[in-house]
């Protein structure tokens, strides 16, 4: 009988001997592992493979002649076929697969969420807007009107006091900048994978923020501003520019904070056309996205000026802006919101990679590693420089390193020095630590009744996942009970008051639930915001709040808490004299109640 026959057989014997003794041990031994690697199963396999792939491949390299030697390179030769062709498209597929079935899982939940207060304020200025009450005019504000043209639109097009459709059109702008980073990816790099390792990134972070964060201005502009960058940076040419300009036009009317991005828009512009060398052609496509950027600009701006707006709108800034009473920042504050920013979330780690990539990397991924570095910057900048601090500030900075995931994914798919297994597994380890793995907001119950309500054209019979605060805060029946609560009041003011009527929200307990919008009723608090303008800005309005309620006329109606102990800023001793006079209690849901104004 052959020698080597024998020898190959004694060879894979003692392996699966050795490999069923691992197996049989393997729950003894795993309890003498560090804690660290038995906290993480997952990584540690991951790890495991690849050593074992490694010392497998050197073996195979320095013994070729000897049984170990061939059978190692016959099996590393076999992986590394098997690796190349899931980069080039098992892996990216499964990973797209998976990540947007997390996503059209979760879609019913987010749609029929509540909406935050700041969506109520703008819903409410496009309502009163479309009825002849001026913003900025006749209701104090001091926001860019981006977001009031949306809630117009919208309540034009599906009516008013519907929530879905702006969710909807916030999703909308997320699937864009995903499908936009996947065909990015295969163009630009020649590669889905880092643009899978992105995606995947994103939606695990868009899908675990809760009902204040997302959908929220920051959010979108930044979206915008991103999805741009990479039309230029993948399709080169003034079309693209100008597309680039446009979408950063629109995000300037929502949230002007979006001028921290422009020197992130201009490397990429520069970096399109063909480098430094080329300042001809550059120049000539930052001119172009300079102009159409002013013209789209101006045409967004017509509404204000047609309507002989503009100083008010410019007084209504005035309270924005620094030593203004919305202010509430100084420079100490600001560098320490980078400084946190930096610390948080691995952003400094990011900002710091991408610009060793820059230096250091290779050259097809030293275009997007200058717009992540700049990007990040940018939105640092953009929260710290804002005049008061917001939790959703921080959007735009983890919009951007989800988006940096591109490069430490390209970086390991361009190395050549390392095998194209071991690439692999440690672009799965990648994926592991970024992707959507059991995430806190997704449940298929909770899907499941947003599902139905939406069918229905009603609300979840639960709290939706990600909308805890404010409404599961004391356990979860009595949250189920202050869900209902609300919702309640909310069909009662669309079934049992008219288009016109009036309605004033008085509730005066973080997370200020919305009403009005909801409801599909006009406030007639001249503030934007209603009465949590004294929360955000630095003047007694309640003498004020007292004389719009007043005036209100006949049709008016109240809903509050009068049992609830409202924060120092929302005592509001003059509104609430003035309900308790002029008003009567009408329907009472629990802690809510509605008063209408006597006859």
């Amino acid at each position: 009988m052959d020698r080597g026959f024998i020898g190959r057989w004694a060879v894979r014997g003692g392996v699966a001997v050795g490999l069923m003794a691992v197996v049989m041990l393997a729950p003894e031994l795993w309890g003498f592992t560090p804690s660290a690697m038995r906290e993480r199963r997952v990584e540690t396999g991951l790890l495991g493979l690849g050593l074992v792939v490694l010392v497998a491949r050197g073996y195979g390299g320095r013994r070729p002649g000897t049984v170990v030697g061939r059978w190692c390179s016959r099996i590393v030769e076999d992986l590394d076929r098997n690796a190349e062709r899931a980069l080039g498209w098992g892996l990216p597929l499964v990973v797209g697969v998976v990540s947007a079935g997390f996503l059209v899982v979760w879609a019913p939940t987010y749609l029929a969420r509540p909406w935050f207060r700041d969506v109520d304020a703008f819903a409410s200025l496009a309502m009163g807007w479309d009825r002849g009450v001026m913003p900025y005019r006749d209701v104090a504000a001091y926001n860019f009107p981006g977001h009031i043209y949306l809630c117009w639109v919208l309540g034009k097009v599906f009516g008013w006091g519907r929530t879905a459709p702006y969710q909807a059109f916030d999703l909308g702008l997320f699937v864009g900048l995903l499908v936009t980073l996947w065909f990015w990816s295969g163009r630009r790099l020649g590669c889905w994978v880092p643009g899978a390792a992105a995606i995947a990134g994103l939606i695990g972070y868009y899908i675990n923020c809760n009902y204040m964060m997302i959908p929220e201005r920051d959010w979108q502009a930044a979206l915008l501003a991103a999805v741009g960058m990479l039309w230029v940076d993948g399709w080169p040419g003034r079309r693209a520019v100008a597309a680039s300009a446009m979408l950063t036009a629109v995000a300037a009317v929502v949230r002007p904070h979006v001028v921290m991005m422009f020197p992130a828009i201009g490397a990429v512009i520069v970096g399109s056309g063909g480098g430094w060398r080329e300042m001809r052609r550059w120049g000539t496509e930052v001119g172009v996205w300079g102009v159409v950027f002013g013209g789209c600009l101006a045409l967004l701006l017509v509404p204000i000026v047609a309507n002989g707006l503009v100083g008010d709108w410019v007084r209504g800034l005035a309270v924005a802006s620094y030593g203004g009473p919305y202010a509430k920042k100084g420079v100490g504050e600001m560098v320490g919101s980078v400084v946190m920013d930096l610390r948080t979330g691995g952003t400094g780690f990011w900002l710091v990679s991408c610009a060793l990539v820059v230096v250091v990397g290779p050259r097809g991924l030293r275009s997007f590693a200058v717009m992540m570095v700049l990007g990040i910057a940018g939105a640092l900048a953009w929260k710290a420089l804002h005049p008061t601090e917001h939790v959703y500030l921080s959007l735009p900075r983890d919009l951007f390193t989800r988006m940096a995931i591109v490069v430490p994914a390209g970086l390991l798919l361009s190395v050549r020095w390392v095998g194209i297994v071991e690439r692999y597994v440690m672009l799965c380890l990648v994926l592991y630590f970024v992707g959507p793995r059991s995430p806190e907001r997704l449940s298929w119950e909770s899907s499941g009744d947003a599902l139905r309500a939406l069918a229905r054209g009603g609300a979840p019979s639960e709290v939706p996942n990600g909308c805890e605060i404010g409404f599961r805060d004391g356990g979860s029946d009595r949250g189920i009970d202050r869900w209902r609560e609300y919702q309640a009041v909310l069909e009662y003011l669309r079934r049992e008051t008219a288009p016109g009527t009036a309605v004033a929200n008085v509730l005066g307990v973080f997370p200020y639930l919305s009403i009005n919008g909801p409801a599909g009723r006009v406030d007639p608090f001249r503030a934007e915001s209603g009465i949590c303008w004294m929360v955000l800005v630095d003047e007694d309005r309640d003498e004020m709040f007292a004389e719009n309620l007043e005036r209100a006329g006949e049709d008016v109606v109240v809903v509050w808490s009068p049992a609830e102990r409202p924060e120092p800023r929302l005592a509001l001793p003059a509104v609430r004299g003035l309900i308790r006079e002029k008003f009567a209690v009408e329907a009472r849901f629990g802690r809510y109640e509605v008063w209408r104004r006597r006859e």
